[in-house]
């Protein structure tokens, strides 16, 4: 069984946010100089995704059409109604 995508990029950052920062798309000191909490949500408490359009509050110069951050991790927009369970994931 492969190793989901984001949980790859948590393993290979090893506590380094540059690295996930530059996975996700993300502008250099994007996630260190924001009040930012990584949640990791199981699939099946997600309901409707969908393939971001690149008009979504947050999208950035580094989006890319196609359903990939820029740094070819799959993404997807969802509207979440309520608060589904979560867990957080750290960082140092």
């Amino acid at each position: 069984m492969s190793i989901p995508p984001f949980r790859k990029v948590v393993s290979e950052a090893n506590g380094n946010l540059r690295v996930v920062e530059k996975r996700l798309g993300l502008s250099d000191g994007y996630l260190g100089d924001k009040d930012t909490m990584v949640v990791h949500i199981e699939r099946k408490d997600l309901d409707s995704l969908k393939v971001p359009s690149g008009n979504e509050g947050g999208a950035n110069q580094y989006w890319v059409p196609g359903g990939y951050t820029s740094g070819g991790i799959p993404e997807a927009v969802v509207n979440l109604l309520s608060k589904p369970p979560y867990k957080e994931i750290k960082f140092k």
